[in-house]
């Protein structure tokens, strides 16, 4: 039924029926939930889209916003510059449409490395775990190194000496070597002067027995009686009260102005509340509102307002005190709704308001006159036939093989398709068995690139020798080092001595994890689902307690009845988080690992993958 013809109709059933509910209906519909505001001019919010520059365009819903005059769904495409690009996520640089996964925008320049780890130095961007800007240039990461200038040095054996704007490196032969003007000169034996010159001393560096004109000597403090005259205070066993006061702790209290730092002491009938004191007589010490002290016999606080109390209204809505077993007012989203006229029996609150079930629908911020209607975002939707993808519905696409990738539906029998954690992307021209997903982003050959993946992120880089991934972290190998997710500054100290039954780990998505290893039938292939209930780590290595273990052989399930232990190599598998429910698959001496928490109803998802 058409919008304009379904409120034509309910306003004429209601007069003939004589509905006490349909007054409020009327005013729902003709001026409330389903119209709105836009610059001044007012528009239908299920079939209109209000740009930011005022402008209303159609055919749109309020899933939809404004690019260059269009309307587009963000969940499908992005806008740059007013233009617009199909792929949902982008950002904007200058003009030029970027993925923050795996590039950056400096400067208005585009970098192909990550935003989510880089800096920018000037207009490039860099990777600061592997490299350092020093003035606009680029240098790789050293150990006991730092800038000088636009240069970097090893601060063991150099020194940067000179004015800020001059800095010039220069040798560093013994420890005791430091700057004098723009050259170095050993403290011990030498002194710099006011006008930057170098002069000999006698040696000053060589230790000395502690005679007894050098020795200190300490003796203790008495505790004398106080006698302040800060804020007129004056009296025995006296404490601070801010910076600038003091109060007496056994018959006052302190209140102290969090930005000032400024005390005030104070008693009986008073309340203080964020550094500010009212009175509030009768009571030890009343209640807060914000920063203003109130009676809570005589006053009610919502939503930091104060308003006097009555008796049948001791609840909240937003900043209205209200009764919740009043049939004339109902609170929706923190805000109180009132019918004097036929009341709200029988109404319930959705996203934007009230609505009468018995004769409406409400999806999202609109009003449909249908009652008992499946929602899917803003709109109906027939689940038996239509597919809703994250709000987005999708008509007759509810068959066989169909999926969501995001927001959008695709055969997921179809191999020229791969959706990456709700991206969809096409593999027209690509091999297969080299491309794989990294978070949203697609690798395209993975032997030109390296997806990182931490129990939160997953980052693509491009593959360099000597390099490994700590978490969603890309590190030269010589210069770090890597254990349990964390980096550490020195290489190949972070490993320990393993026991010889503990195993390395891989971390996967489910989006990269292999059908073969999944669903392989051979008798010694162990493929499991568990929840972390404790760990403890012992020599080098993790002992991981699993309880709630579903074992899956040949697609054969079965619950086991009592905790499975694992022994992981701590170093050499990423953290765990207690109550998570992961994924774990033996593959030779490693356990590939896939974080389940954020999947919904992942034994469906699994067992699906190997009955297909």
């Amino acid at each position: 039924m058409a919008i304009s013809a379904a409120i034509f109709f309910l306003v004429t059933a209601c007069t003939a029926l004589h509905l006490s509910a349909c007054s409020q209906v009327k005013v729902l519909h003709d001026g409330g939930s389903n119209m709105g505001i836009c610059a001044g001019n007012t528009y239908a919010r299920w079939r209109e889209v209000c740009c930011e520059d005022g402008s209303i365009l159609t055919p749109g819903d309020p899933s939809m916003q404004c690019c260059g005059g269009r309307v587009f769904v963000p969940k499908h495409f992005s806008c740059c510059n007013g233009s617009l690009f199909h792929e949902p996520g982008l950002s904007c640089c200058n003009g030029i449409p970027y993925n923050p996964v795996n590039s950056s925008c400096c400067l208005g320049r585009v970098t192909n490395i990550s935003e989510m780890v880089s800096d920018c130095c000037e207009s490039v961007a860099y990777n600061p775990v592997t490299q350092v800007c020093c003035d606009g240039h680029i240098h790789p990461l050293l150990p006991h190194s730092d800038c000088c200038h636009t240069e970097l040095y090893d601060t063991e054996t150099k020194l940067c000496c000179g004015h800020l704007s001059s800095r010039v490196v220069v040798d560093r032969p013994s420890k005791h070597h430091v700057c004098c003007g723009n050259i170095s000169y050993n403290k011990c034996n030498q002194d710099c002067t006011a006008q930057l010159k170098v002069v000999d001393i006698d040696n000053s560096c060589q230790e000395k027995p502690l005679g007894s004109e050098d020795q200190v000597i300490f003796q203790l403090s008495t505790v004398k009686r106080m006698d302040r005259a800060l804020c007129s205070r004056t009296g025995d066993y006296l404490k601070n009260c801010g910076w600038d006061c003091w109060f007496d702790p056994g018959t006052e209290r302190c209140c102290v102005n969090m930005t000032s730092h400024s005390g005030q002491p104070y008693g009986h009938g008073q309340t203080c509340c964020e550094g500010n004191l009212t009175s509030t007589p009768g009571l030890p010490e009343g209640k807060c509102c914000g920063s203003v002290g109130y009676d809570p016999r005589t006053h009610i606080c919502c939503g930091g307002q104060l308003s006097g109390k009555a008796p049948d209204k001791l609840e909240c809505c937003g900043v209205e005190p209200y009764s919740v077993l009043d049939p004339y007012t109902l609170c929706c989203n923190g805000e109180l709704y009132t019918n004097d006229i036929s009341g709200y029996e029988g109404w319930e609150c959705a996203e934007e308001g009230p609505y009468y079930p018995p004769l409406d629908t409400k999806c999202g911020s609109i009003l449909y006159n249908e009652p008992g209607q499946h929602c899917c975002g803003h709109q109906t939707y027939h689940p038996e036939k239509d597919l809703c993808c994250e709000g987005h519905r999708w008509r007759g696409e509810r068959r066989p093989g169909m999926e969501c990738c995001g927001a959008l539906p695709y055969d997921s029998a179809d191999p020229h398709l791969r959706c990456c954690s709700g991206n969809l992307h096409k593999l027209r021209g690509l091999k297969r068995d080299r491309v794989g997903c990294c978070g949203t982003h697609l690798i395209t050959d993975g032997r030109q690139q390296q997806c990182c993946t931490s129990p939160d992120m997953q980052l693509p880089y491009p593959r360099q020798s000597g390099f490994s991934c700590c978490g969603h972290f890309y590190y030269n190998a010589s210069q770090h080092s890597c254990c349990a997710g964390l980096l550490r500054g020195h290489p190949g100290k972070a490993s320990i001595p393993l026991a010889g039954n503990s195993r390395s780990c891989e971390l996967l998505t489910l989006d990269n994890l292999k059908t073969h290893d999944l669903c392989n039938k051979a008798v010694g292939n162990s493929v499991f689902v568990g929840t972390v209930e404790s760990m403890a780590v012992r020599n080098g290595t993790r002992h991981v307690a699993l309880s709630r273990v579903l074992t899956s052989r040949r697609n054969n399930v079965t619950l086991l009845g009592s905790l499975k232990m694992l022994s992981l190599d701590h170093c050499g598998c990423p953290p765990l988080t207690l109550g998570r429910q992961y994924l774990w698959i033996s593959k030779g001496t490693t356990w590939i690992m896939v974080d389940l928490s954020a999947i919904h109803s992942p034994v469906h998802a699994l067992l699906s993958r190997c009955c297909l």
